[in-house]
């Protein structure tokens, strides 16, 4: 026997609050800004996936490049060329020797 899934009892729709919503905005940390990107724990994990991306598409970039989001503390790729070594399909560390 399952238990049935807890819904409220009855659905409000009146708009939030001026400051229930900036509250909302502060509670999420800007993370809305990261919406439809990818997030990566770490840059190791950025790599690795940006690798196998570049492997396994006809990915209309050569390149990508890690980096550090302020906003949800996690790891996102780019095709901007950045400030640490690229990853292409053959290195995940492009021009430093492994």
């Amino acid at each position: 026997m399952t238990a049935a899934p807890i819904t409220p009892a009855r659905a409000s729709n009146r708009a939030l609050p001026d400051w229930a919503t900036q509250l909302q905005r502060i509670y999420a940390g800007g993370r809305d800004r990261c919406i439809g990107k990818v997030r990566y724990t770490s840059e190791q994990a950025a790599r690795g996936n940006g690798q196998g991306f570049l492997r396994k598409t006809e990915a209309p970039v050569s390149r990508l490049w890690p980096y550090a989001c302020t906003h949800c503390r996690g790891w996102h790729l780019t095709k901007r060329e950045g400030a640490t070594p690229a990853v292409t399909a053959l290195s995940p560390r492009e021009g430093v020797p492994l």
